[in-house]
């Protein structure tokens, strides 16, 4: 028993260490939000945009990838707003989709179209920073939240398998977390709602609207005032992971003999 509770005690120290490396994850009940319509029906979209930037660049210039065809991201008022930020802004849904190639990016954003949750997971626990936005029909509420769950639920979020009916809206932002700074309202049209799902400390939801979540985020570095680049695993973390499995296996081969 002794010996299980030791190894067992490895795994979630190296896991904690490699939670708080990774990125940062917000998820948007509905992609109308950054569509034309969504910049056109509220001024604030732009504000909310170039902020989800700097949220995951921790405040400089970055390079992003938008792996996807949905109109809610390939648009122009969200690429200008974008670009004009200093920001790199490539729509590029046939990119190579595997962890070395999106390490190249500071962030990728998906809605709709369907991407290897596997490789987004690994992104993300390497230091990779994701948005992604629900509510976009294809194959409707249950398969949507089917296909992106598997991603989500490692990081304590979901998306629910039914569109919450919120038609149309102009949703009044109250919210102090800094994706929202001096943003008042969004435009949403019929979305996924996002819950918690377990109980991870990272995952909250900062935007409810009439019991219905709205926009939700997962941040290992929520005490940081500053993102700071992933750093590897110490030597010594290592080592000392590798010594108590040593002495696992000595002890389980005395307990043989």
């Amino acid at each position: 028993m002794k010996k299980k509770i030791v190894f067992f005690s490895i795994i979630i120290l190296i896991a904690t260490i490699q939670n708080g490396l990774a990125g940062r994850i917000i998820v948007n009940n509905d992609e109308w939000t950054l569509s034309n319509i969504g910049f056109q029906t509220s001024p604030s979209a732009e504000k909310f945009s170039t902020n989800i930037a700097s949220w995951f660049t921790g405040g400089g210039i970055g390079d992003f990838l938008v792996y996807s065809m949905n109109f809610g991201l390939t648009e122009t008022l969200l690429g200008n707003a974008m670009t004009n930020a200093g920001h790199s802004w490539e729509i590029n849904y046939q990119a190579e989709f595997t962890v070395d190639n999106l390490m190249k990016y500071d962030g990728i954003f998906l809605a709709g179209n369907p991407a290897d949750t596997a490789v987004l997971t690994q992104y993300v626990l390497k230091g990779g920073n994701v948005y992604l936005a629900g509510g976009t029909g294809l194959g409707r509420a249950v398969k949507e939240a089917a296909r992106w769950n598997p991603f989500l639920t490692n990081f304590g979020l979901r998306f629910e398998p039914y569109y919450n009916g919120i038609m149309n809206t102009v949703v009044n932002i109250n919210s102090d977390h800094p994706i929202f700074k001096d943003v008042t309202n969004l435009y949403v049209y019929n979305g996924n709602n996002v819950s918690l799902t377990g109980d991870n400390e990272f995952a909250n939801i900062p935007v409810n609207y009439n019991g219905n979540g709205l926009f939700a985020v997962f941040d290992p570095r929520v005490f940081d005032t500053k993102r700071t680049p992933p750093v590897p695993i110490p030597t010594s973390i290592w080592l000392f992971g590798s010594g108590l499995l040593g002495l696992v296996g000595v002890a389980r081969k005395k307990t043989i003999h």
